[in-house]
């Protein structure tokens, strides 16, 4: 169980394709826009399968693109062959995580053939992918 406000319900059915009038039954107990809501439910509008994880917000993608370089430069800047990286972007493509701007929406980092490591995850020799595609 859960306490939420109405309008968040209402958000999280939106991003998620359901309609608000399909899920109340999910809901428990109604004091003005604070609503208890059972979140095992079946009606409950839980994230529908094969669909993509919401991309991270750019706080976390700072955060995450720091860490990634600390990693690197510490680790001596190792750089992955063009080879290498072509394969890597590939997996890429075919993951229901790749954005076409050339991002990863689970980590949201850029993943391209580019030549330049510090923009580039896939080139980074020290990285991986957070899905277990790639080491």
């Amino acid at each position: 169980m859960i306490t939420t406000h109405r309008k968040h319900l209402e958000q999280r059915c939106q991003q998620r394709g359901y309609n608000l009038a399909d899920v109340m039954p999910c809901v428990v107990s109604q004091d003005g826009d604070q609503w208890t809501i059972d979140v095992e439910h079946p009606a409950y509008p839980h994230k529908q399968p094969g669909t993509p994880d919401k991309p991270p917000s750019t706080t976390k993608k700072i955060g995450s693109w720091a860490k990634a370089v600390a990693r690197w430069v510490k680790a001596g800047r190792p750089n992955r062959t063009d080879e290498e990286v072509a394969r890597l972007v590939a997996i890429c493509k075919r993951c229901k995580h790749y954005s076409p701007k050339g991002a990863c929406r689970a980590c949201g980092c850029n993943i391209s053939n580019g030549a330049w490591a510090v923009t580039n995850k896939a080139r980074m020799e020290t990285e991986q992918c957070p899905k277990n595609k790639w080491t």
